[in-house]
């Protein structure tokens, strides 16, 4: 059995705040909620700029395809024209409207497609971009889900280990020190022990620790915090031996 009381329980207090720190480092590993939501956004992002860059690309390839519809046609009508399959004046001057017509609507058509090369290559490439963030995001998802498997796989081995410590480290404890280092624990969480500062502060809530208490403390009794009711110690100075 330890020599004080104070002593007994520092020891069990020791063992608390471990499991205390490591509980609280598994609730504050980021499972990638955040990131997660950032990859749904981008891949709305992408669907969005995937769809423009396939209208405009599309619609590329067709005026093109039509620009050189309009163009065989016209050189087929001036072929005609002058080869002498046409030649009434009827036909040509039927051919040559046919002809004006579709220089129009080639003008027309090639009004646009100058505006589509302009369109869809900065489409495609924000296309790419999107694309390039979605699946860097997805890697950094992945490598954070594998980290903080590994973390949290040390954590409940660490944890495990001193659960298995904790009974022998209570031992030594009288029952009436046990209970108020109990109550403790159940209204802070989980620490059942405060250490008073060099300015006579309890670490745990803050409020100044009486002097009655820290008389208490001196005498290595059993004194607790007025506010969170910690059992309440003193960190000694180890004091280094003369050679």
């Amino acid at each position: 059995m330890s020599d004080s009381p104070i002593d007994a329980l520092l020891g069990l207090h020791r063992i608390d705040a471990e499991l205390y720190s490591l509980k609280k480092r598994a609730e504050a590993l980021d499972g990638g909620k955040s990131i997660a939501q950032e990859i749904e956004g981008l891949k709305a992002e992408l669907e969005e700029a995937h769809q423009k860059a396939k209208t405009l690309s599309s619609e590329l390839t067709d005026k093109e395809v039509q620009q050189q519809s309009f163009k065989e046609k016209i050189d087929s009508l001036n072929k005609r024209m002058f080869d002498g399959s046409i030649n009434t004046p009827r036909e040509i001057e039927n051919t040559e409207k046919e002809i004006e017509n579709l220089k129009e609507l080639s003008s027309k058509n090639d009004d646009r497609l100058l505006e589509l090369y302009e369109l869809a290559p900065p489409a495609v490439e924000a296309e790419k971009e999107v694309k390039e963030k979605l699946e860097a995001k997805e890697a950094e998802l992945q490598n954070l889900k594998e980290n903080s498997a590994a973390m949290l796989a040390e954590i409940k081995s660490n944890f495990a280990q001193l659960i298995k410590e904790r009974p022998e480290a209570a031992k030594g404890i009288d029952a009436g020190s046990m209970s108020l280092y109990e109550a403790a624990r159940k209204k802070t969480g989980g620490i059942g022990m405060a250490e008073v500062d060099d300015d006579g502060y309890c670490s745990v809530c803050g409020v100044t620790v009486p002097e009655r208490s820290k008389a208490l403390i001196r005498e290595d009794k059993v004194s607790t915090c007025e506010e969170c009711k910690c059992v309440l110690f003193v960190m000694v100075p180890e004091v280094e031996e003369e050679e």
